[in-house]
């Protein structure tokens, strides 16, 4: 029979811990101890592995940003241009995610109404919030021309709504998200993604703000149960900021 080599009490041959005393036989801790004992791979380590999606996704996005303002030069109008942009990133956003089609077909199942309700209450709430925030910022900082001048209004709802609404939220709340959930806990993965979509946006100031629709875009797309949802709401959003908050 085993015995402790700590305090001599009798062990059976699985044991790792001696019952009477409590202390780990020196077998096991050396074992431990062994440099080349596998770990747990940690969030970096893994996404290279499981995080493909969303990586692809984000590079994609940011290459066809650059890539579409490498030929503002080609267009004299600011409207064609928007236009042009706007298909470029969706064509890279489907591309992206045509591999993971079998995975978000569940997101595009109808919600509740009371959702499609929410999302349009909440997006429309949410723009006076910004205008408040603005209104806090430092004159110097807060100032600036007009985004949307010399723009049409129909290709500020096709450049500005539309496809936004619908092209950001298949790439953050659905795969990019997606993509995370398979990684972190629900809340880490749902903050990630809210801060990478706020930082594509390129803004540091409006950073906070863009973190929050982030969020609540997030949280519609967990609640509902689907795309659907944010989508409306950021289309919704962006209007009420194109066409109704004061400049």
């Amino acid at each position: 029979m085993r015995r402790c080599a700590y305090c001599g009490g009798p062990l059976v041959d699985s044991a790792r811990f001696c019952p009477a005393c409590g202390m780990e036989l020196p077998a096991y801790v050396e074992l431990f101890r062994d440099a080349r004992r596998p770990r747990p791979i940690g969030f970096l380590d893994r996404v290279p592995i499981q995080g493909k999606p969303a990586t692809r996704m984000v590079v994609a996005i940011l290459a066809s940003l650059f890539m579409s303002a490498g030929f503002l030069g080609l267009f004299h109008d600011t409207g064609d241009w928007m236009v042009f942009a706007d298909l470029v990133m969706a064509s890279a956003i489907v591309a992206c995610a045509w591999p993971e089609r079998r995975e978000l077909r569940p997101l595009w199942r109808l919600p509740n109404p009371g959702w499609l309700l929410l999302a349009v209450a909440g997006a429309l709430v949410l723009p006076q919030l910004a205008h408040l925030y603005v209104g806090l910022l430092p004159e110097e900082l807060a100032g600036g021309e007009d985004p949307f001048a010399g723009m049409s209004a129909p290709v500020k709802a096709f450049s500005f709504c539309l496809m936004p609404g619908v092209f950001e939220e298949l790439a953050f709340r659905g795969v990019v998200l997606m993509t995370l959930l398979h990684m972190l806990s629900f809340r880490r993965a749902h903050l990630l993604t809210a801060a990478l979509f706020a930082g594509i946006h390129f803004s540091p100031i409006i950073f906070p703000y863009h973190l929050l629709v982030g969020v609540y875009l997030g949280w519609l797309r967990h609640r509902s149960g689907g795309l659907w949802a944010p989508i409306l709401a950021h289309a919704v959003h962006n209007a009420a900021v194109v066409f109704l908050t004061p400049t």
